[in-house]
């Protein structure tokens, strides 16, 4: 199985630099590829090998943009975000994931290189590869997670012992006719860290759950830990932050409408031995067509960053509201649209203003065949005075719109 995308893109002013300022910002229009193979070989009943690979993930006529998210650890001391990029023409196939799953007793044991970073709803997931040992029991109603997975390999070839990242999970989920909740802790000790004491702990409860025509879901996140430094001169900090999201949709025959929001905690830039929010995930779930999407920021980079640091392709350090529509006037065409407001949590040291902005965002979605779409789409950004970072009476900004269509391909 499978899928192959091509999506176009026209993006107007991606810095968001005023015409009467510094000069127009950059104008791009491009196409970007990727064909996505997952390859299963079922060795027995019970046992099988799992493989999925990234070929020729490109902008046409251009070098290979490979994410290398799952070398990114979004809880080791000195992340800031943002995702690494690796262009590089002759490699075409990324070869992500090989792992075994065979039944056990009660469950399944998944052993190798597998999914990561996704968990309850699409928020907070940004779905990588990592080595894993997972435990999936089913007991009726209730299933039961326990995982081990190597962040860091330490040891080898090194003089040091016991430096390795080893990340343990245990999480529990409930499903009923209609529904399901499910609660996940993440243990994070960082041993690898030279000199230190570092360790983080991730904790998130979800839900989802249909009530006749109405669908509801939501998650949260409390992530919190310490990093303690043998060098007195070192500030020891105190890691916390917050995230939580809501997302409701009302069926209404052909049409639906509905309202998101999500928070995610921000940086108070006036204490520098706590070290809040931080998280930078939300790479999965993409909420507008220009702020925060991962697909324009694969190629494009950070939205804005010629007169800031820019927004990334998560979410951070943010308030969210969106409401939201769509209608299918035929089975096989379906319209959809959203208005979405964000302002930041805390304001960065030196800024004058923390809206982000309002976007307004419209697509329609046509099935050619069961399994071949195409999508065309249009955002508009009304720009917020957040981009116009420090120096806010001299960067003069300006508002962003995007034209896209996108060929899906599914098999």
């Amino acid at each position: 199985s499978g899928s192959y995308y091509v999506a176009g893109y026209y993006d107007d002013n991606h810095d968001l630099l005023d015409s009467d300022g510094d000069g127009k910002g950059r104008s791009s229009a491009f196409y970007g590829q990727r064909l996505r193979l997952n390859a299963v070989f079922q060795v027995a009943e019970g046992l099988k090998l799992v493989t999925r690979a990234d070929i020729m993930e490109r902008v046409w006529g251009g070098s290979r943009v490979h994410s290398t998210a799952g070398g990114r650890d979004p809880y080791s001391p000195g992340y800031t975000g943002g995702g690494n990029l690796d262009i590089d023409e002759e490699r075409n196939i990324s070869w992500e994931r090989a792992y075994a799953q065979f039944a056990v007793p009660t469950g399944q044991l998944f052993v190798g290189y597998q999914q990561c970073l996704t968990w309850g709803t699409v928020f907070q997931d940004a779905a990588s590869s990592a080595p894993r040992i997972k435990y999936v029991g089913i007991f009726g109603s209730w299933i039961v997670v326990a995982l081990t997975e190597k962040g860091v390999e330490g040891d080898i070839g090194t003089a040091t012992t016991d430096s390795d990242y080893d990340k343990y999970a245990l999480a529990l989920i409930y499903k009923w006719q209609g529904g399901q909740v499910g609660l996940l802790n993440f243990y994070l000790p960082a041993r690898h860290v030279e000199n230190a004491d570092v360790w983080n702990n991730y904790l998130s409860p979800y839900f989802k759950a249909t009530f006749g025509p109405l669908y509801l879901e939501g998650e949260a996140s409390l992530w919190y830990g310490e990093a303690d430094y043998d060098n007195p001169a070192t500030e020891d900090v105190d890691r916390e932050g917050w995230s939580f999201y809501l997302y409701g949709k009302y069926n209404l025959g052909p049409a639906y409408v509905g309202a998101q929001f999500a928070y995610v905690e921000g940086d108070d830039p006036s204490t520098t031995d706590d070290d809040e929010g931080g998280y930078p995930l939300n790479e999965d779930w993409d909420p507008c067509l220009i702020l925060w999407n991962d697909n324009l920021h694969k190629w494009m980079g950070n939205l804005g960053a010629t007169t800031t640091a820019g927004t990334s392709d998560s979410m951070t350090n943010a308030f969210l509201y969106q409401i939201f529509a769509g209608f299918s006037p035929m089975e096989k065409l379906t319209l959809h649209a959203s208005v979405t407001y964000a302002v930041a949590d805390e304001k960065p040291e030196g800024y004058d203003d923390d809206e982000y902005g309002t976007e307004f965002d419209i697509t329609a979605t046509y099935k050619i065949y069961d399994n071949l779409s195409y999508m065309v789409g249009f955002g508009y950004l009304v720009t917020g005075d957040y981009f116009k970072g420090r120096e806010s009476d001299n960067n003069k900004i300006d508002d962003d719109y995007l034209v896209m269509n996108k060929l899906t391909l599914r098999f």
